[in-house]
């Protein structure tokens, strides 16, 4: 399966409680109706030599305890997810197949952020922001 979606998350998840990846991921995929496969989740960690973690400058107003998150949303591989989806269901319908528009984007970037809220439950209270970027190959 390709990588839609790449979630970035920096800051302190050491909780209580820590951390749980696999629930977080759980949490994400029911949200966002897709399978956990389609999406991965990376961590900021320490700089080397370094006994705090990883900062993201020192005048974002990002401190040590907050959660940052950055969502990169592989567009190529999100439209042809999204056509793909269209056409079954449009197939099961007798529908004609619609193509992505920005508007669509809108949509999901609200709804990845509301689900990575919910996913993030335990950590709402610090949690700074979550940003959304299209990205694509090359």
């Amino acid at each position: 399966m390709t990588t839609i979606l790449t979630i970035t998350i920096g800051g302190n998840l050491e909780g209580p409680p820590p951390f749980d990846e696999a629930a977080f991921k759980k949490v994400l995929g029911k949200k966002l109706d897709m399978h956990k496969q389609y999406f991965q989740v990376r961590h900021l960690l320490r700089k080397v030599g370094s006994s705090v973690p990883h900062q993201v400058s020192a005048d974002s107003g990002f401190s040590i305890d907050e959660i940052m998150v950055r969502v990169d949303v592989d567009e190529d591989a999100w439209t042809a997810y999204k056509e793909s989806e269209r056409a079954s269901s449009s197939s099961n319908n007798g529908g004609d197949v619609s193509k992505v528009t920005d508007e669509d984007k809108e949509i999901f970037e609200a709804t990845v952020t509301r689900a990575i809220k919910k996913a993030l439950t335990p950590y709402r209270s610090t949690l700074h922001g979550i940003e959304v970027l299209w990205t694509k190959q090359g």
